[in-house]
């Protein structure tokens, strides 16, 4: 592995405001007892980096494609700019704009814990795409994870966003618009904006995504998008299913409920959702009172 200094490029993603939209949306009772066991679901006991780690401190560069890095305690930002490098078994704690910041292909990041900033944009960049997250442990930034084209994020646990006056928070924010797959991950943005999960992204449509078997919560909206801006061609094959909605937060999921700009696109699929909590814990989430 090649260490150096560099500047982190910024990504053209940024996150969306979320004032309330004239969309149907989810409700659901007030909190009461889970109706699911979800112990199985990701937490702290279950992500992130373990045992003895070596310090660094300040900017830690990986250009040398092929590389691994394993067993940091990283106290600045870690960029990685070369193809197919592993990171395994580390901890960032940074403030600066990215915590991680990712502009190689093929990156597989496993059991890493990063600890940010409301000052930074997000814990992970993930500009270049095609990457593959496991077990992670984000929190602490805005945004817990921006996710690119053709990547994947699984069995991990973002939680307790920092936020400041006029921010617009995401648990998960789509920089990309196509391929992406969230599996088996616990998200929850106590925050009032903007969603758990943020599929809308921009002028292209979104397609061949699946949010799958998550347990997720809060931000103006749990599910926001697919639907894009004004113009934008319909969204295809978006597959949101089996998820656990929560209201610990909030009584509709989110502030102002579970999901807005859904919309019925080309094998778009909204199945089995669940509301964990309240007193119809374990129907089925749906939009505008009725299955989409």
């Amino acid at each position: 592995m090649t260490a150096g200094v560099m500047a982190a490029a910024g990504m053209t993603a940024c996150s969306s405001g979320a004032s309330r939209p004239a969309t149907p949306d989810a409700t659901s009772p007030s909190v009461s007892s889970p109706a699911f066991d979800v112990s199985s679901y990701p937490d702290g006991t279950s992500t992130g980096a373990r045992g003895t780690l070596t310090p660094r401190r300040g900017r830690v560069v990986v250009t040398q494609n092929g590389s691994t890095l394993k067993d940091l305690d990283v106290s600045g930002t870690l960029v990685i700019s070369a193809d197919d490098v592993t990171v395994r078994n580390v901890k960032v704690r940074s403030s600066d704009y990215w915590a991680v910041f990712i502009e190689g292909t093929g990156t597989k990041i496993e059991d890493v814990t990063v600890v940010g900033d409301r000052r930074s944009q997000a814990c992970i960049g993930d500009n270049a795409g095609h990457s593959t997250f496991r077990r992670l442990d984000l929190s602490g930034c805005p945004d817990g994870i921006k996710i690119g084209n053709g990547s994947s994020l699984e069995d991990s646990f973002i939680h307790d966003l920092g936020t400041f006056p006029g921010a617009h928070n995401d648990g998960v924010e789509f920089s990309g618009n196509s391929g992406i797959t969230l599996r088996h991950n616990t998200i929850l943005n106590p925050n009032p904006q903007t969603s758990a999960v943020f599929i809308g992204v921009g002028t292209q449509p979104a397609t061949r995504i699946v949010v799958e078997d998550n347990l997720i919560a809060g931000g103006g909206y749990v599910i926001y998008g697919p639907q894009g801006r004004p113009g934008t061609a319909t969204s295809s094959r978006v597959k949101v299913t089996d998820n656990k909605f929560s209201t610990r937060f909030f009584p509709t999921g989110g502030h102002y409920g579970a999901v807005a700009h859904w919309e019925t696109g080309d094998g778009n699929e909204w199945i089995g959702n669940i509301w964990v909590e309240g007193p119809t814990a374990g129907a089925e989430v749906t939009l505008g009172g009725k299955s989409p």
